[in-house]
């Protein structure tokens, strides 16, 4: 396989993009790759990543962990600027965990959720205020 100047192992995914795979590293703190062993372990070892991640850089990049024959396997990708490069991340995703024989596998994503409610009161507020302005006028808006 090809690595690149940092000795990292380089898989490619599909005819345009090349998207770095790595062994997990032992300079994570919290990280100790020959204790991964079984789902829970790399569910732990995920969240403290996440954890990691969020503390010191603010935001969590999309990473697939996963225990492969080999080992324990760390999988990012370069971006996920649009779908297409989304769709390649999962597709890739899939076929590291078939090409490392994977027995267990944890994707860590950040994920922002909107709430319906809060969006309808903000919506409500508005027209409250907009039925003040317009004083006697009858408004009917449903949702």
């Amino acid at each position: 396989m090809p690595t690149n100047e940092a000795g990292l192992v380089m898989e490619v995914a599909g005819p345009q993009s090349i998207l770095p795979a790595f062994p997990v590293s032992s300079k994570i703190l919290g990280v100790q790759p020959s204790r991964l062993e079984n789902l829970d372990d790399l569910l732990a070892q995920a969240e403290h990543y996440a954890n990691h991640s969020m503390r010191n850089i603010g935001h969590l990049p999309p990473t697939l962990f996963l225990i492969g024959s080999k080992g324990p396997v760390m999988f990012m990708p370069e971006s996920l600027a649009d779908e297409s490069e989304k769709d390649d991340f999962a597709t890739t995703a899939r076929l590291m965990c078939i090409a490392h024989a994977a027995t267990a596998c944890v994707m860590a994503l950040e994920a922002w959720v909107k709430s319906f409610r809060k969006a309808q009161r903000q919506v409500n507020r508005v027209l409250d205020d907009l039925k003040a302005q317009l004083g006697n006028m009858t408004i009917n808006i449903h949702l």
